[in-house]
Order: structure tokens, then sequence, then C-alpha cells
């Protein structure tokens, strides 16, 4: 079963964040509870789910979910009893350790870091960076349905610290360096298997060279030359027969 644990954040180290990382913005419209369930609306980009939870000793149990389209959604939102809006920014996750900040922008302006972890042992271990503000898990006002219906979140009041700012550049630099990495790493391979897959083009055989008509004489140029000159006739000789050209006896 996962963990959680919740850190106050600065509000300024949220828009920093922000500028590094695209939000998704998400819109919770929340039902009075009752008391053996409790619902809510949640809208992300064109999706829309309703969601119904069971309530136990322990708290909120099962989790029913039926998506509805937007329209629908935005008819059920103006009758629900309050509503919440916030941006979730993702982070780096590795070994089942996940890192979101939560910021809302209504109806209260508030930020949080959310570490999600696979077991206790992995949250007992967890050593929070000095951009983090106080942990506020035990807060449970720090959760959208408290604040969407009108609870007073505790509000980040901390100082901004020169180490606390150091820190979280150096961590937005290494993360955005390695985003750059793998970007490097896929460009190059997909030119590779775009090589692999390209078909072999057989070679084109250069084209026979044109015939070259055949000059003709000197000779054969002045007979035409004479022939077509104008009010020059030329003696035409006319063949005859051998006897024709011996003279008489």
């Amino acid at each position: 079963m996962s963990v959680f644990r919740r850190f106050s954040l600065s509000p300024a180290f949220a828009r920093l964040i922000r500028r590094e990382r695209s939000p998704a913005t998400l819109v919770e419209g929340h039902f009075p509870d009752r008391s053996d369930r409790r619902s809510f609306l949640r809208i992300e980009g064109d999706t829309c789910f309703l969601l119904l939870q069971e309530l136990g000793a322990d708290g909120p149990g099962s989790e029913e979910r039926v998506e509805v389209s937007r329209a629908q959604g935005e008819v059920l939102l103006d009758v629900c009893a309050g509503k919440a809006v916030y941006e979730r920014i993702a982070l780096d996750a590795a070994n089942g350790v996940s890192v979101e900040v939560e910021r809302y922008t209504a109806p209260q302006v508030v930020s949080y870091a959310l570490v999600t972890f696979p077991d206790n042992a992995h949250a007992e271990a967890f050593r929070a960076p000095v951009w983090f503000g106080p942990e506020v898990s035990a807060d449970e006002v720090g959760d959208a349905r408290r604040i969407a219906l009108g609870e007073q979140p505790k509000l980040h009041d901390g100082a901004i610290t020169n180490g606390a700012l150091e820190s979280l550049i150096d961590y937005l630099e290494q993360r955005m360096n390695r985003f750059a990495s793998r970007l490097a790493d896929d460009g190059a391979a997909s030119a590779a298997r775009r090589l692999s897959r390209a078909p072999e083009v057989p070679p084109v055989a250069a084209p026979a060279p044109a015939p070259v008509a055949a000059r003709s004489s000197p000779a054969d140029s002045d007979a035409v030359f004479e022939e077509r000159r104008p009010g020059v006739r030329r003696p035409v000789t006319t063949a005859t027969s051998p006897e024709a050209r011996t003279p008489p006896g």
C-alpha cells in the first residue's frame, strides 16, 4: 500500500518549478459528506470523473469512478458545496518514490510537495531536500477536499534562504541536463532506426550518349551551296549507256 508524505512549499518555489515543467490543471467539486460515503467531481482537461469513496472507521476505503461528459461535469460542478482549482506538476520518480508539486490557486493560494512511497520503510528513510518546507502530513487541511469546503490550510511563512534557492536551482538544472541527454540519445537512436529501415536504392545507370550525326564532306557542302545559290543553274549530267558514249566508226 502506498504511503504519502506532504510538505509545505514556498509559493515562489512552486512558480519557479512551474516555469521548468508544464503543469496539469485540475478542478475538483466536492459534495457534503454522508455517514458512509463521500463523493466529488474531478475535471482534468477534457476528461471528467465522478468519484465515490466508501468511508470506514479508518477513513476513506474503496473508490469507484464513473466517467461523465464535460458538459455533465460542468452542470454537476455548479451544485457542488465547494470547489478547488490546482495545478499538479510531476517531478522525478525513481525506485517507486515519486514527487509531485500541488499548487492551489482557488479558493486559497497554497503549495505543497507530495511524496509517494511504496511502503513505510521508504517513507521513514526519506530525507527531505532543503527547499522543502515543514512537513504537514498530519494536517488534513492540506487535501483538496478540505480546501474546497472552505477550511484554512496552514500557509508557508518561512523565509527563503539562499541555500534552499541554490538547492532547488541545482535540482532543476540536473533534471534539465538529464532530459536533454535523453532527447539527444533518442534523436540518435531514431536516426539509426530510420537508416536501418531505409530501402536500398539500386544504382542508376548513366544514360547512353546521344548519337552524333555524321558530318558531310566539304565537297558535298559546296554542292549543296551551289544548288541553293539563287540565279545559278548547274549542268545536270544524265547517265547514258556505254553504247551511247561510243563514237560512230
